[in-house]
């Protein structure tokens, strides 16, 4: 297994992800989250756990304080012990939690990108309605994060968890790199997700 850089690899989004001002730790945080929940899928906890833990280290080194990704990455560097062991680590937890708190700013203070739609009508109606298009997204956006910041407080609280699939992540991944991407990320590969309360 080969947790190292993914930068030099040959992947068809590498050149859009350049283009769009990814830096090489933005590339490699998506595709280590995403590698150690499809290992974690496969009950391979051990490649799963170095996979996060590459991420955290890419996310505290590269990412500011408030990054939401570094609030999944903090949560997530515990899951692997977790569901092994049935133990969280409370000062990963708590670090994930104290980001967390502060995603509703990043959110707001986000860049939305004008994406490219079906058609040229799509385009012109997102034009022309910029604030009520940004203010949906970001509405959505909020929703997604208030979802990752409930799993972390179930976690945090002995909640019942349950490991989270790469399905939701495919089906959302936007198909361009910006602040959406990231966010999204964040939320979505978050390794669990709270169970309903009995």
């Amino acid at each position: 297994m080969s947790a190292g850089p993914t930068w030099g690899a040959e992947e068809p989004d590498l050149a859009a992800a350049r283009a769009a001002g990814w830096g090489e730790a933005d590339w490699d945080w998506e595709r280590a989250s995403e590698r150690a929940m499809g290992r974690a899928m496969e009950g391979d906890w051990e490649t799963a756990g170095e996979l996060w833990s590459r991420a955290l280290a890419l996310a505290l080194a590269r990412f500011p304080p408030d990054d939401p990704r570094l609030g999944a990455s903090w949560a997530n560097s515990t899951a692997a012990s977790f569901f092994q062991s049935g133990r969280a680590d409370a000062k990963a937890l708590e670090e994930s939690r104290r980001v967390w708190t502060q995603s509703p700013g990043w959110i707001d203070r986000m860049r939305l990108e004008q994406r490219a739609r079906g058609s040229v009508h799509h385009l012109r109606m997102e034009a022309k309605n910029r604030r009520v298009y940004e203010t949906v997204v970001r509405r959505r956006l909020h929703d997604f994060a208030a979802e990752a910041r409930e799993a972390v407080e179930r976690l945090a609280n002995g909640g019942k968890i349950a490991p989270r699939s790469l399905k939701r992540w495919r089906a959302e991944k936007p198909p361009f790199f910006g602040d959406t991407r990231k966010i999204l990320s964040a939320c979505l590969l978050l390794s669990f997700c709270p169970l309903p309360a009995e």
